[in-house]
């Protein structure tokens, strides 16, 4: 079910309805959940989804007997046992051998879902869930609607403590225009500007493939695409935040200016934040502790970091795909951060203090950073627009030299376009100040949005992109 479409938003209405119009106990004992199922049985075709429940009953399985039995042991090969379930589920390239079921079946919200049953079942481990753990509570927060196909990724104590709380009234809230407007905003991310990005990134890798500048156009098309990337997921998040304010949820952010970002890592704290702080937490951290408990000398701390971000990348990249291109990102991903803490360490060894900070306050050097990680990522996305073949067709027509040269294009055009937007940025807060004086200017402005979403909508010839990250 498209989130664009008309059955998705008569969905939400009827959602948001229940909400407000069922007791808050009869919502909280029963009432999500039969929305919860209301929700699978539309996306999933009839049939299609007994895998995904038996997982979902397998997960809640494994998470009372670990609350019974906290042993290390014991949760080792139950979370051995559902990463390889997941990936034979999802069919991942590396289980090629491995004869995989031939009757069709839906693993859409899968990959998110696993995260929520991991975490419950090493919090369970460490005492951190009640041992009255119902399967209504465990259904509820591992299948809610809103954040069922690609988040965000919600930790259940915080999804506990919102759906406990009693009843607001969300309606009368001060900040139900803000929300309106955001959930505006996030239809036109998507069905405006992501049409407009996506066209240009395959009308440039059709002129690449051609052999046609090939420079510029592989170029282009990266970072068109990754600016689709940005706008076709932010747009979704703008979506379900604003929907699940209207429902009584505060669902936690997943974007934060990413492409302000110096480094990699930074990108990381600012794009898919919750990703990124779900892997912190039950990857990286662990095998950090892991790692420092074999020797606890401080100099080897930064090189135990660089280590532990290449494996905790990896396992995000491969996440996104069950394809040897998502092999590729892995790899791309785990050595771009890892090269970005590297430098990190040898450049506080090099520099002292005042000269480190000296260098991170120049406006220049935080450009080409910038542009660097803006144009590594741009190359890192096209694992999730082709396949292993097309990539190794896209690295024959570039050689090394050609990829080097996309890089470093990307580096010195993003940094000069940041130049520029950092340049008229104080110049445009100052209109947008003005403008924003003026009696009635935001809902002039909510005007012109939905005028032009109609638009936009009534053109015979409008063809909206997928969602992206539904497919991991």
């Amino acid at each position: 079910m498209d989130f664009t479409s008309k059955q998705f938003i008569l969905y939400m209405l009827a959602f948001i309805s229940g909400y407000y119009i069922l007791p808050a106990k009869v919502w909280k004992s029963w009432g999500l959940s039969i929305f919860n199922l209301c929700f699978i049985f539309l996306i999933f075709p009839p049939g299609q989804s007994i895998y995904f429940f038996f997982f979902l009953i397998l997960n809640y399985a494994f998470i009372k007997i670990i609350l019974k039995y906290p042993s290390k042991n014991l949760i080792f090969i139950m979370i051995s046992f559902l990463v390889l379930f997941f990936a034979y589920l999802k069919k991942y390239s590396l289980l090629s051998f491995l004869p995989f079921i031939k009757s069709p079946y839906q693993v859409l919200g899968l990959s998110y879902i696993l995260f929520r049953c991991l975490h419950l079942l090493i919090d369970a481990k460490e005492g951190q869930i009640e041992k009255k753990f119902t399967f209504t509570d465990f259904f509820t927060y591992t299948c809610c609607p809103l954040s069922f196909i690609s988040g965000p990724i919600q930790l259940y104590p915080e999804f506990k403590a919102q759906f406990s709380n009693s009843k607001k009234e969300i309606f009368l809230n001060l900040a139900l225009f803000d929300h309106v407007n955001r959930l505006i905003n996030g239809y036109i991310k998507i069905i405006v500007l992501c049409p407009i990005f996506f066209y240009f990134h395959q009308n440039q890798l059709a002129a690449f493939t051609n052999h046609q500048s090939i420079i510029i156009t592989f170029s282009t098309s990266t970072f068109c695409y990754l600016i689709f990337l940005y706008f076709n997921f932010s747009g979704y998040m703008d979506i379900i935040i604003s929907l699940g304010h209207f429902a009584g949820f505060t669902f936690p952010e997943n974007f934060n200016h990413s492409f302000k970002s110096k480094g990699l890592l930074e990108f990381w704290n600012r794009w898919h934040i919750t990703l990124s702080a779900w892997i912190k937490i039950y990857i990286f951290n662990p095998l950090m502790k892991w790692m420092m408990s074999k020797s606890t000398d401080p100099k080897f701390t930064p090189w135990y970091g660089i280590i532990a971000f290449f494996i905790t990348f990896f396992a995000a990249g491969i996440w996104h795909g069950s394809t040897a291109a998502a092999m590729v990102y892995g790899i791309l991903l785990g050595c771009g951060v890892s090269a970005n803490k590297l430098y990190e360490v040898l450049l506080r060894y090099r520099l002292n203090k005042r000269q480190f900070e000296s260098l991170h306050s120049h406006k220049l050097y935080n450009n080409l950073m910038s542009g660097l990680t803006f144009s590594y990522m741009s190359i890192c996305i096209s694992c999730l627009f082709a396949n292993f073949q097309q990539l190794q067709h896209f690295f024959e027509i570039l050689s090394w030299q050609g990829t080097l040269n996309v890089l470093l294009l990307g580096a010195i055009v993003w940094g000069m376009l940041r130049f520029l937007y950092e340049t008229f940025f104080d110049h445009s807060v100052l209109i947008r100040t003005k403008l924003a004086e003026f009696p009635f200017s935001k809902h002039f402005a909510l005007a012109l949005k939905l005028l032009l979403l109609s638009l936009v909508l009534s053109m015979s010839a409008y063809d909206k992109p997928q969602f992206v990250y539904q497919m991991f």
